[in-house]
């Protein structure tokens, strides 16, 4: 039956409501920030104690280096639980809960000695914080950010802050002043301050708070999608039509975070020495070779901030794939130490502009938060899980790979994951041009107007 313009009016109302927040530009960006440092100082940090940790606790050296992995796997497993918090009880006691086992884990591995058992499930309960929280403030962000430029921005900005606490890890593990238990205890406190944070001003999302009102009444009258419609759509068609729109997203987030951590970037930086080691007539000067990796994989996160604001997402992904795909065949099959090495420089400086910001931006408008937030929260979930995965793996088995195959087929095969993320944003950016050229969109189409449902009568 054809909607009414009195019953138009109210849906329009009842969107206003739904989509009005009190927005905090402020507060985004420092939960994004503080928790992109969270997140690289703790996977790095364990990595840049490596030794100091082997000589003061009763581990072997392929124990300690399974305690990054440890924090993985909190992650992998975090990222789902996230999802059913986040949806069942909101996004501010997801954040706090996540918040809080970083605290324990941090204050644990401070507590844990010589005892190599303690020091692994503190670092456990930190990656579970990592998880939880990597995806609850993604998703408070993108319900309280009205803007679709801002969102981007603040996405984007989140690379630069890893890269960051990447950075300081390594930097504060050179210190001769603090122990490693102090340093591990350090990596706690971007958590503290955002378990403040959300104590104080983080407000819970009112997308959630009427997701929740709707479970309960009438998602006839209260649904925010209902102000594009002007004709009754089946419950079974919607159903439908939502479970394809979850399928899609998740199957582009498969892609996308293959693309954020499947093709080299996390293991030229966390594991540069090992790497530079292995090419041909490269055994000189590689401390400062690691450091230039490092600045270099920072500074296009901080390009790619800017990038994102200025060209279409899909077509940087496009063309930074294409050109670190070109860089790993370089390091891969070059003569030249020095092209081999340009190659690595070349990977880092466009991973970050494409693939790397991409997967930030992206994710979180592959679908319509407002418009499913169940399914919004599923799709996060998944795509992080896949990306902790797929980091997992790589801290796993990296090195034993390395020492079994040889540094040029594992980058030939991170080249060919970076061929393939590359067909699939050349297929979106392609479908995206097509739809725009011949009048097409993902927007719901356009019913008849009042004038024109009143001809048809009650159907």
């Amino acid at each position: 039956m054809a909607v009414h313009e009195d019953d138009s009016l109210l849906l329009e109302e009842e969107q206003e409501e739904v989509n009005v927040e009190d927005e905090k530009h402020w507060l985004s960006v420092a939960l994004i920030g503080l928790g992109g440092i969270h997140y690289g100082f703790n996977v790095a940090v364990v990595g840049s104690l490596f030794d100091r940790i082997v000589s003061e606790t009763d581990a072997s050296a392929a124990a300690v280096s399974m305690l990054s992995s440890a924090t993985l796997v909190g992650a992998v497993l975090g990222s789902p639980a996230s999802g059913i918090l986040a949806n069942y009880f909101g996004r501010v006691p997801a954040t706090l809960f996540g918040e809080s086992l970083s605290i324990i884990g941090a204050i644990s591995s401070y507590l844990s000695g010589s005892s190599f058992i303690c020091l692994a499930l503190g670092r456990f309960f930190v990656g579970l914080g990592v998880g939880i929280c990597t995806l609850a403030k993604p998703i408070y962000v993108r319900e309280t950010i009205q803007s679709e430029k801002m969102r981007s921005l603040i996405f984007s900005s989140f690379p630069v802050f890893v890269a960051f606490g990447i950075i300081c890890a390594q930097t504060a593990a050179l210190s001769p002043f603090f122990s490693w238990h102090c340093l591990l205890a350090v990596g706690g406190l971007p958590a503290f301050v955002l378990f403040i944070l959300a104590l104080g001003p983080m407000t819970e999302s009112n997308v959630w708070l009427k997701s929740r009102a709707l479970a309960s009444s009438d998602r006839k009258k209260f649904d925010p999608t209902a102000q594009k419609q002007t004709i009754t759509i089946e419950p079974s068609i919607e159903r439908r039509i939502r479970a394809r729109k979850i399928i899609i997203a998740l199957s582009s987030g498969f892609v996308l975070a293959a693309g954020n951590q499947a093709t080299g970037q996390y293991p030229i930086t966390v594991y540069a020495t090992e790497i530079l080691r292995a090419l041909p007539s490269s055994t000189q000067n590689i401390p400062q070779q690691t450091l230039l990796l490092n600045i270099t994989n920072m500074l296009s996160a901080l390009l790619a901030v800017f990038f994102v604001r200025a060209s279409n997402v899909y077509i940087m992904l496009l063309c930074n794939n294409l050109l670190g795909a070109f860089g790993l065949v370089l390091s891969a099959f070059s003569f030249s130490s020095r092209f081999r090495f340009f190659g690595l420089l070349l990977k880092l400086l466009t991973h970050q502009i494409g693939p790397g910001s991409g997967y930030f931006v992206l994710v979180p408008e592959l679908l319509n938060a407002t418009q499913y937030p169940t399914g919004a929260t599923i799709v996060y979930s998944v795509s992080n899980a896949l990306r902790y995965f797929f980091e997992f793996s790589q801290s796993f088995g990296f090195l034993s790979a390395l020492s079994y195959f040889g540094l040029s087929p594992i980058l030939l095969f991170y080249s060919l994951v970076s061929l393939l993320c590359t067909s699939h944003a050349a297929l979106v950016a392609f479908s995206s041009f097509f739809r725009q050229r011949h009048g097409r969109s993902h927007v719901v189409p356009k019913f008849p107007n009042k004038d024109e449902a009143s001809k048809e009568g009650p159907q």
